[in-house]
């Protein structure tokens, strides 16, 4: 049964954000999912976590040329299917394809009008001291180098020094990763 939905702009993306949440409780949609290398590297991860996936096939730095009001609403669609699920994806940063798909999101998961547990946004490159919930993750590093081809090794080793700052922030000696939470419905 499905408790988690992560949207993501490209591949990579959800090891970056979301590695703790790569399980069989998980779907994962991959919004610009036109790289059929990081398409290869995503399936293998698909079965060695055994995660649910949808690819919406956009390419990449192109949804800023569609309506808004178009993409909002197949998004929407999709994540009706899963209600009572709690819902990833990217913080408001500053790549184009990311915002585009936290403003779609964020408006289709409303609590008021929707009927999902969550709204959790993780960070894929531009990291904050936001993050208000945080999980543990053994698998993090493991699965970045999995896609370390495609990872520039500038944003690995900042991803990895994240990684560390939270170790230490949780005093903890496992991978923790960190998620901002917009809404809880088990605490409104």
């Amino acid at each position: 049964m499905i408790k988690n939905v992560v949207i993501c702009a490209h591949f990579d993306d959800e090891v970056i954000g979301c590695s703790s949440l790569l399980n069989e409780e998980t779907l994962v949609i991959v919004v610009c999912s036109q790289d059929k290398a990081r398409k290869n590297i995503f399936l293998y991860l698909s079965k060695l976590y055994n995660f649910e996936y949808i690819f919406l096939n956009f390419m990449p730095f192109f949804l800023q040329y569609i309506k808004t009001d178009v993409f909002n609403k197949q998004i929407s669609d999709i994540l009706e299917k899963y209600p009572n699920t709690n819902i990833y994806t990217h913080s408001n940063d500053l790549h184009i394809d990311h915002r585009i798909i936290n403003e779609a999101v964020t408006v289709a998961s409303r609590p008021s009008r929707t009927n999902f547990k969550s709204l959790n946004y993780f960070d894929v490159d531009n990291f904050s001291e936001n993050e208000n919930t945080f999980r543990e993750c053994e698998n993090k590093v493991k699965n970045i180098e999995i896609y370390k081809k495609y990872i520039h090794k500038n944003h690995k080793d900042l991803i990895i020094k994240r990684i560390d700052y939270l170790k230490s922030k949780m005093n903890s000696e496992n991978f923790i990763e960190g998620f901002k939470t917009i809404y809880n419905k088990d605490f409104i």
